[in-house]
């Protein structure tokens, strides 16, 4: 197994020195155009679940549902330990979970809990007796950290690792280059976009907008996203190929990888 797998590796090497760039006839071939799509949806898919407005704007959110200042700059703090924290349960679910799996547990968790925030602005009273009620900027708080610890301990990470390995190696450049440059043009265009939306449908209608973002995430993750776990970077190249060339109907698992899971 191992001497066909270095096999495999020696002859990619081979022919990536005969090929020192890419050729544009190369790039027009159909399953890597569609491949390309799905690398960006993956990266854009990230961003649109609103993660950075978590992280920009948390003190104006959490204000807007009536914590003081102080309390919001100090839960702010709490913010940034559960992703730091959760950065580490995510690197130990890579090495234990497929990528595909990861990525719904992280897509469908953080779409969940943008409706849980947007249902408990909407439907909580703002007010107690005539005070800000307490409660619900309370649970606005945890339904923010309940969402970092699915962006920070699934998605974020999984998507990066995906990035990294669906694309084939002499295209790998150009395509993550790609890819990333479509995420932080949706990052910029949400962190733009955030605070015209809090001004215009209020944080309730904000992130019932990014939980039917997420929804259309969730389907394209379902329908798209290929487990690549216990592959080769060969092997994923040659199993991505034959799906997108109508080969394959689906990005199944191989019954390997089912028994990894």
């Amino acid at each position: 197994m191992l001497s066909g797998n270095s096999r495999k590796i020696e002859e990619t090497l081979a022919e990536e020195q005969h090929e020192t760039r890419p050729r544009m006839r190369e790039l027009r071939q159909p399953w890597l155009f569609k491949l390309f799509l799905i690398g960006v949806g993956i990266a854009v898919i990230q961003q649109l679940t609103g993660v950075n407005t978590f992280i920009y704007y948390a003190p104006t959110m959490l204000k807007a549902v009536g914590m003081s200042d102080n309390a919001a700059l100090i839960a702010t703090f709490a913010n940034g330990v559960i992703s730091v924290l959760m950065t580490f349960v995510g690197i130990w679910l890579l090495g234990r979970i497929g990528r595909r799996t990861m990525t719904m547990l992280g897509q469908f968790g953080c779409t969940a809990c943008l409706v849980f925030i947007g249902a408990v602005s909407y439907f909580m009273p703002e007010t107690v007796n005539g005070q800000p009620d307490v409660l619900r900027s309370y649970m606005v708080l945890l339904g923010m950290l309940m969402f970092l610890s699915f962006q920070q301990g699934a998605l974020s990470p999984v998507t990066w690792l995906l990035l990294s390995e669906i694309f084939p190696t002499r295209l790998r450049g150009i395509f993550m280059g790609g890819a990333v440059f479509a995420m932080w043009i949706a990052n910029f265009l949400i962190s733009l976009m955030f605070p015209i939306l809090l001004a215009s449908v209020g944080l309730s209608g904000a992130f019932f907008i990014f939980a039917l973002i997420g929804i259309g995430g969730a389907i394209f993750v379902v329908r798209f996203v290929p487990e690549t776990r216990n592959r080769s970077l060969e092997q994923i190249e040659h199993y991505l190929h034959d799906w997108l060339s109508n080969e394959e109907p689906q990005p199944q698992l191989t019954h390997a990888v089912k028994k990894s899971l």
